[in-house]
């Protein structure tokens, strides 16, 4: 009885705090806007426990996904942001592009950065 006790509290130790390396993928906050633009986001929370990642991915809500997924290896945390805000940015320069070439409306390109080593 002793025993059977003593693994009882060691499965509920690690199931609450060991940390496992997958990331919870949900829907995330939404934006009030007028007229018909629909936004939507993704959250993606990451650093989360056995217990955690059971109950989520019990929800229909949640997905799990390998940390690697969202965060490649070698990369931090804020490569990763700083690369989602660079093609967000991008995403809203074609964006505005359609737009112009919609209203036939003239385009002016002006190169910003040249990277290195890339097709262009």
């Amino acid at each position: 009885m002793v025993a059977s006790f003593f693994i009882v509290v060691a499965l509920a130790v690690t199931g609450g705090f060991v940390r496992v390396p997958y990331v919870v993928v949900g829907p995330g906050p939404t934006y009030a806007t007028s007229g018909q633009l629909r936004m939507t986001t993704v959250s993606v929370e990451q650093d989360i426990t056995l217990f955690s990642a059971l109950g989520r991915w019990m929800n229909s809500r949640y997905s799990i996904a390998p940390r690697e997924d969202f965060i490649p290896p070698g990369k931090s945390e804020q490569d990763v942001e700083r690369d989602n805000q660079k093609m967000f940015d991008e995403s809203q320069s074609n964006a505005e592009v359609a737009a112009l070439r919609l209203l036939n409306k003239p385009i002016v390109v002006i190169a910003r950065e040249i990277t290195r080593g890339a097709p262009a």
